[in-house]
C-alpha cells in the first residue's frame, strides 16, 4: 500500500483535513516564505471516535519576537480546539522544531482550528519586511480512541494533557525556546506536561541540560 502525503497550506481556503495524517505546511515549503499573511486552516474531524489530535512541528522557525519583552509580535501560530476551553499555551513563534501537542475533541462537530499571523513583519513606514523568511509544517494525525493498533493506542495521551513523552530519556524544553535568542515566555501560559509510566518504573528525574545558557532551562529526563 503507497501512503500518499496530503499537503495543506494558506492558498486553500476553507476546510481541509479529514485524512488520518496530513500536513499543514508554509506556502512555499520547503523554502521560507516571507511575505506577511494572515490565514485561518479549519481541521475536519473524521467522526465521532476522534477523540484528540495529535500536532507534532516538524519544522517550525519564525521570528520569535522585536525584543525581549515582546515575543511573537511579528509572527505567531494559534491553536484552537474548537470548544470554550483553550489549550493553555498561547502563541507560537521562534523555534518549535520537534515539539508537539494535542488537542482534545469533544465531538465530531469539534471544529480545531490554526491561525497563523505573520503581518506584524512588515514596516509601514518604508514598505520593507522587519523579519527574516518564516517556515513550518505540522503533521497532524487523527488519533481513535476505540482502535485496537497499538500504535494508536499508544499515542493517546492521558485527559489533561498538553504535551505527552512516551520515551525514557529525552529532552523537554518550553514553547519558542532558543538559547541563541532570549525572549520572554508569550503571557497566560497553563498547560500540562505529561510522561508515560511502565509498571516497573518508580521515579521521574529531571536534569537541567548543560546546553541550556544562563537564566534559561531546559531539561533532560530520564525515568527510572
Amino acid at each position: 500500500m503507497v501512503l500518499i502525503a496530503v499537503e495543506y497550506n494558506c492558498r486553500q481556503d476553507g476546510d481541509g483535513g479529514a485524512q488520518d495524517v496530513f500536513y499543514f505546511q508554509n506556502e512555499d515549503f520547503p523554502q521560507e516564505s516571507s511575505m506577511p499573511t494572515m490565514c485561518i486552516f479549519n481541521i475536519q474531524v473524521q467522526d465521532s471516535n476522534i477523540c484528540q489530535l495529535r500536532l507534532d512541528f516538524l519544522e517550525f522557525e519564525m521570528d520569535g519576537g522585536s525584543s525581549i519583552d515582546k515575543p511573537c509580535d511579528r509572527d505567531a501560530v494559534e491553536i484552537f480546539s474548537g470548544s470554550s476551553n483553550g489549550l493553555g499555551n498561547g502563541r507560537l513563534c521562534g523555534q518549535n522544531t520537534n515539539q508537539h501537542l494535542y488537542i482534545p475533541i469533544d465531538s465530531s462537530q469539534s471544529r480545531p482550528m490554526i491561525r497563523v499571523i505573520t503581518d506584524g513583519r512588515f514596516n509601514d513606514n518604508d514598505d520593507t519586511f522587519t523579519s527574516t523568511g518564516y517556515k513550518f509544517r505540522i503533521r497532524i494525525m487523527q488519533l481513535d480512541c476505540t482502535s485496537r493498533e497499538e500504535r494508536i493506542r499508544e499515542l493517546v495521551a492521558p485527559n489533561g494533557c498538553l504535551q505527552y513523552f512516551t520515551t525514557r530519556r529525552g529532552s523537554v524544553t518550553s514553547f519558542n525556546w532558543d538559547p541563541l535568542n532570549r525572549r520572554q515566555y508569550v503571557p497566560d501560559q497553563r498547560y500540562s506536561i505529561c510522561f508515560r509510566r511502565q509498571p516497573s518504573d518508580c521515579r521521574l528525574e529531571l536534569k537541567r541540560s548543560r546546553l541550556a545558557p544562563p537564566f534559561s532551562t531546559s531539561v533532560r529526563i530520564h525515568i527510572v
